[in-house]
């Protein structure tokens, strides 16, 4: 039990008590425009009158009056003996009132003489999580987190770093990923691999800091849920389909071909039963089944009589048609981005080395072409001189065979150059990996495909979402385009 300090009598009048001197508050900067974490100071801890003891933790309080009816922040019996940081941010603009104590083994001080002080007025604005939405679920192993854009209450300043946490509790005790003062992911940060799990709970905050001003308070925390399984992108070990499908037969059937913009939300199919080019409009980025005919259509008949696979252009400029019976690349030139009003189309190089060419892919950089062959049952690459002019494309010399069974359709490589897919007449898609990105030489045998016969009758082309989470194949049987998750 500690004693309080007093008095105490002897025969020969009144004596003071031995215990612990009153500490002296503090607070390091000073009470105008405290910060909003401000750190508080007493002196040394001072035994009196004859008193000997050591110090063993000091009581911190801050409140909203003087009488300390109202306590906003306590650290009680804290190992922070004469010095502490205020672990919860206060609010701008506010007064409060700080006090401490110092208790020792045997005796206890009196609390300090209240401080009163004033919390910032010229401070960097508290920061919001704007993505992923509050209580989120079904989210990936490496999410995008974005913070409101960074700004300062009544003054000016400019955006030095951002701290990012995720934590597996509201209390950010078990931190699980962060990046602190990142100087170069400022508004949004993608959190690493490996450090979410499956189907678990996590919270997140953010807080901004100024060159000038410091830190802001941390954000209010969100919370998500992950996926129930992660996203394997541009591996087929494990595809799922997502019940998913677009009807095209309204426009027409026998689809060979198609292609779909970066961001999702456009959509070009041909059919070989009008010869046609037909564009439609996705309202949720990547999700077929939200898919809607826009209206504009191209006719290829006068190119060709038996249209295949279909490319676009990074910058959504260029299509590409492949021809079955011409053995040409059409590259049509558009006059708006992933738009379908043409504005001239070109022939571009002879492709003499299959009888029978069917799919048609670019590397990421436009400069090189590749191209299957269903009577070789090969694929072909091509060097471009000029980037995304078909025109400029000459044969590599440099092939890839098809060893197993069925006959290859629609290919497509990844962004990355390392993974290519075919879309074969077993109603199958088969992976090879590139051990030279962009070299389909360096392709040697399939690593890895998925049977699809669930779903499809005969298949025509293989395409990908931008980032490789979403598989969308062309259903040539079915008139259908078929939507699957890696």
């Amino acid at each position: 039990m500690r004693l309080g300090l007093g008095l105490g009598i002897t025969a020969g009048g009144f004596v003071a008590a031995p215990g612990i001197a009153m500490p002296v508050l503090s607070l390091t900067g000073g009470t105008v425009d405290a910060p909003l974490l401000p750190q508080l100071n007493t002196g040394a801890f001072t035994p009196i009158n004859g008193a000997v003891d050591t110090h063993a933790s000091t009581d911190w309080q801050i409140a909203t009056d003087a009488a300390f009816i109202t306590i906003v922040w306590s650290a009680l019996a804290s190992a922070s003996l004469t010095q502490i940081t205020v672990g919860l941010a206060l609010n701008e603009t506010t007064t409060y009132y700080a006090r401490a104590r110092h208790n020792g083994a045997t005796y206890q001080s009196k609390y300090s003489t209240a401080v009163m002080f004033n919390t910032l007025t010229v401070f960097v604005t508290t920061p919001a999580i704007t993505s992923p939405a509050p209580a989120a679920t079904g989210i990936s192993e490496t999410p995008a987190i974005t913070s409101s854009a960074f700004a300062v209450t009544n003054g000016s300043d400019a955006h030095a770093s951002t701290d990012w946490q995720v934590a597996g509790d509201a209390g950010f005790t078990t931190i699980v990923a962060q990046s602190l003062a990142d100087a170069t992911n400022l508004e949004s940060w993608t959190i690493p691999a490996g450090n979410l799990l499956v189907n678990t709970g996590y919270f997140v905050r953010v807080r901004h800091t100024g060159t000038a001003q410091g830190a802001s308070a941390w954000s209010p925390a969100i919370s998500f849920t992950t996926a129930a399984a992660f996203a394997n992108p541009w591996d087929l070990g494990n595809v799922t389909y997502d019940n998913k499908a677009l009807d095209v037969s309204a426009q027409g059937t026998l689809p060979t071909g198609m292609a779909i913009s970066p961001d999702g939300t456009r959509l070009f199919v041909v059919c070989a039963s009008n010869n046609t080019m037909f564009q439609y409009n996705l309202s949720v980025a990547g999700d077929i089944s939200t898919a809607v005919y826009s209206g504009t259509s191209r006719f290829v008949g006068n190119e060709e009589s038996s249209p295949e696979g279909l490319a676009l252009s990074a910058d959504g400029m260029k299509i590409y048609l492949i021809g079955g019976v011409s053995k040409r690349v059409y590259q049509y030139n558009l006059a708006i981005p992933f738009f379908l009003a043409t504005t001239g189309v070109t022939g571009g190089v002879f492709m003499s080395q299959d009888n029978a060419p069917t799919g048609i892919s670019f590397s990421a950089d436009g400069m090189k072409l590749y191209m299957t062959g269903r009577v070789n049952n090969r694929f072909y690459q091509y060097n471009l001189s000029t980037a995304w002019a078909a025109n400029s494309a000459s044969y590599s010399g440099i092939s890839l065979q098809h060893t197993l069974s069925g006959f290859l359709y629609g290919c497509f490589i990844s962004p990355d150059g390392t993974r290519l897919f075919g879309a074969v007449s077993n109603k199958d898609v088969r992976q090879w990996n590139l051990g030279t990105a962009n070299n389909i030489g360096t392709g040697g045998s399939v690593i890895k495909s998925v049977i699809l016969t669930a779903q499809v009758t005969s298949i025509s082309d293989v395409n990908f979402s931008a980032d490789g989470t979403k598989m969308y194949v062309v259903n040539r049987g079915g008139s259908t385009i078929e939507q699957y998750s890696l």
